[in-house]
């Protein structure tokens, strides 16, 4: 109950609520010719009662009989309408696609000429939204997108209401995802006469239906402003996507991607025809199936001059018609710090032979001055399966500029090599890291797989009184350099001339030998 002039609520306790009947004693008391409203809760009937008038009667405490107020509220614009029920269902429903939603709707005995079919905010329905269940066999005829209701889009389903059913199943409806699950998920279904307008029936389905977004999905490069970085992509899909298909990357404003030549690295791809880049999109045809599984790529980006607004990266999987099949929307990028100048130096190997031993080189140059306090190690994180083969701190060599190493009670309080997948290279936080190359060379085994996410990470760490750095993502992280790595039996570039060269004269000193040898056996010969 509230007092319509001072907004102020009347206390008021129920003392009866039974059938149509509710009596309340009131708290306070009712000033004279003054406007009240009340507000309660009452369960419609199953049909529209003969009438609609409520009558209010209020007493005061001396008598019950005579009423001191009295009225009567007729609910014209309160139609009591059929309950129906509705149930919606999808096969699969990643972001940003077009799915078709399957509709299960009882009616009853309602039998409209119309049916308004209401989505949650941020859903599209295609034109000519209906692809199932159609051309009148179940009552229903067309489907056409209608005006927004409350920021929720809708379809209008035409009805030849002498063919419709108690239960209307088999409808597909085309509708777009969104990007993200909006907040709200329930759909509502509305039953009306299209002649008049008049709504005879109303039903909800409060579960609607999930947004489904790829799973372990990851998006690194490093956040220096204007620098050229691996921009690399981890994603698992349980979709099948064919020769001709597409992966669609979409990057924020301001980074100029190149996927030319060497700046693509398919890493663990099946294939790749070509590579399109449409800012902000980049697109990247299969030149093979793309079965279920984990998967890894890597592009070069030039990084923005500052963080962008929305930093938001989006990745999707289409088939050789352009449908998404798969998709992750809205991956945040990383912020660019320009209170560091630096850029990630060429993953280097000795070997790439399965199950046997190779030299790692990874590193990072300075191009401006980091200030003491800022860094307090250089976390190296290796892909999975690979592990190092050090003993002892000498183990790993610096064949750049010196790192201030932090310096303890013996020679190897720099380095943390108790975990075989990755290397912790301890630093001096009181001491400023120069301007220069910074590369660390490393033991490594390479193991007989190798897997789809073959990325090595390293990781400039700030400093922290709450211990050292173990993610590469973790709360630590200033900015991570990825290293797409290589593949089996792969020759790292400019070692192959090399070793063709050793081949050419280990070839040509063959041929000498042999030549000798028959002049010898011809020479005895001959004497003979």
């Amino acid at each position: 109950m509230i007092d319509l002039v001072s907004n102020i609520p009347i206390p008021i306790e129920v003392s009866f609520a039974s059938g149509a009947e509710l009596r309340a004693q009131l708290q306070a008391p009712f000033a004279a010719e003054r406007a009240y409203r009340l507000n309660l809760q009452a369960v419609a009937p199953m049909s529209r009662p003969s009438s609609d008038q409520w009558t209010i009667q209020v007493t005061d405490g001396d008598s019950e009989t005579l009423p001191v107020a009295h009225s009567f509220a007729t609910l014209y614009g309160f139609p009591i309408v059929s309950e129906l029920a509705l149930k919606t269902d999808v096969t699969k429903s990643p972001p940003a696609a077009e799915v078709e939603v399957s509709l299960l709707l009882v009616l009853g005995k309602a039998r409209p000429t119309a049916i308004i079919v209401i989505a949650p905010q941020s859903f599209t329905f295609k034109p000519k939204c209906l692809v199932a269940g159609g051309s009148g066999g179940n009552g229903i005829t067309d489907c056409m997108p209608g005006p927004l209701v409350e920021g929720r889009p809708t379809a209008e389903l035409t009805c030849s209401a002498s063919s419709l059913t108690d239960i209307v199943q088999g409808i597909k409806l085309l509708v777009t995802t969104p990007s993200v699950m909006p907040v709200s998920r329930n759909w509502f279904v509305e039953a009306t006469m299209s002649e008049t307008g008049a709504l005879i029936g109303w039903g909800e389905d409060s579960t609607g239906i999930t947004i489904n977004p790829m799973k372990d999905v990851s998006v690194v490069y490093a956040g220096i402003p204007n620098i050229m970085s691996q921009l690399a992509f981890r994603f698992r899909t349980s979709e099948t996507i064919n020769r001709g298909g597409k992966l669609n990357i979409i990057t924020p404003a301001g980074f100029k991607v190149s996927c030319v030549g060497s700046a693509l690295k398919i890493i663990s791809l099946p294939g790749l025809l070509e590579c399109e880049e449409q800012s902000p999109s980049v697109f990247l045809t299969l030149n093979d199936t793309l079965t279920p599984g984990e998967y890894a790529f890597a592009i070069m980006v030039r990084t923005p001059s500052a963080t962008p607004d929305p930093n938001m990266f989006s990745l999707l999987l289409m088939d050789e018609r352009g449908r998404v099949q798969d998709s992750a929307m809205n991956l945040p990028g990383q912020t660019i710090r320009t209170d560091l100048s630096a850029a990630g130096l060429p993953l280097k190997w000795t070997s790439a032979e399965a199950g046997q031993a190779s030299s790692i080189t990874v590193g990072f140059t300075v191009n401006q001055e980091i200030p003491t306090g800022l860094l307090g190690a250089v976390l190296i994180t290796f892909p999975e399966n690979f592990g190092h083969a050090i003993e002892k701190a000498s183990s790993v060599v610096s064949t750049g500029d010196l790192l201030p190493l932090k310096q303890g009670a013996s020679d190897g309080d720099w380095l943390d090599f108790r975990m075989v997948d990755r290397l912790i290279v301890i630093l001096d936080p009181a001491k400023r890291v120069e301007k220069g190359n910074y590369q660390l060379e490393f033991p490594v085994t390479v193991p007989e797989q190798l897997p789809a996410h073959n990325v090595w990470q390293v990781t400039l760490c700030s400093h922290s009184a709450n211990g050292i750095c173990l993610q590469a993502q973790g709360p630590q992280s200033l900015v991570t350099f990825p290293f797409a790595g290589f593949n089996l039996g792969e020759v790292l570039p400019g070692m192959q001339a090399a070793g063709q060269a050793v081949r050419s004269a280990t070839c040509r000193h063959g041929d000498f030998i042999m030549w000798g040898v028959c002049s010898v056996v011809v020479f005895v010969f001959c004497r003979v």
